[in-house]
């Protein structure tokens, strides 16, 4: 419909220089006496007035023409270039779709445990209580607990500083000097251990039920960004855990530290 419109629009110009050809070689051809023009107004009126009638509808069917046009642009401009993106979407939804259903899985935990470090920042113990709950709930974890790096007597130690289920045991100390046991050598080395078949006693989950020991075990350095060592994360459950738990426990454990050097809980005890 709009090859109609246009090719119209062309006979119609064609026509309009026609008519204008028409009428300048006619006055040309006649005396050009006032007489003469007063005797054939009515015949130079009609002439004035098909042209511009001609003029007019060449101007609105190239005008149909040109609109065909601007919407075939307009339609692909969005389907191809909206927001610099291929899909024609938001670019915060296209952002999305390009994230991984791993990495959105780890997105929603690590947002709700940063929702509860500026929720509980005024709180340094309810804090990392709170942080612990949510980091146990998120990963299925049985028992967890934070420890956080402290000087005494020129000896670097890690603290107990909050707990998550767990039951404390004669034979368990809550503080290890770098080196000592599984959390001071984490502390020490800065790496992580991830045991499996924990051994009978060395943590348990109690309930009115009765005892159990937890099947595996990950211990965690909580590290700054210049790898130095501020605390440990210890928490332990009946199920093993897999990679996306370890990913998630870096990134939250790097929140930590973050914090920890801001607001000095080096002096916070149990």
């Amino acid at each position: 419909m709009k090859l109609v419109y246009l090719r119209i629009g062309i006979l119609c110009i064609v026509l309009y220089v026609a008519l204008t050809f028409y009428g300048s070689l006619t006055l040309l051809q006649e005396d050009e006496q006032l007489n003469y023009l007063l005797q054939n107004f009515s015949r130079l009126s009609m002439l004035v007035m098909a042209l511009m009638g001609t003029g007019l509808l060449a101007f609105l069917f190239l005008l149909l023409s040109k609109q065909g046009k601007v919407d075939i642009i307009y339609v692909k401009d969005v389907g191809r270039h909206f927001n610099g993106n291929s899909s024609g979407l938001p670019e915060e939804l296209s952002v999305e779709q390009q994230l991984s259903p791993d990495q959105m899985a780890l997105s929603i935990p690590r947002k709700m445990i940063e929702e509860v470090i500026l929720k509980n920042q005024y709180n340094k113990k309810q804090l990392l209580d709170k942080f612990l709950q949510s980091l146990c709930n998120h990963l299925e974890a049985a028992v967890g607990a934070i420890y956080i790096t402290k000087i005494a007597e020129d000896a670097k130690m890690v603290e107990m500083v909050a707990s998550y289920a767990y039951f404390g045991q004669d034979t368990r100390s809550s503080t290890y000097e770098f080196g000592q046991g599984l959390v001071g050598q984490v502390a020490k080395n800065g790496k992580p251990i991830s045991l499996r078949n924990v051994p009978d006693g060395y943590i348990k989950v109690v309930s009115g039920l009765g005892d159990a020991t937890p099947a595996y075990l990950l211990i965690f350095p909580v590290k700054n960004e210049e790898e130095e060592v501020l605390g440990v994360i210890e928490i332990a459950a009946f199920k093993e855990f897999n990679e996306q738990d370890h990913n998630l426990l870096k990134e939250v454990a790097l929140l930590l530290a973050k914090e920890i050097e801001t607001n000095e809980y080096y002096n916070l005890s149990l």
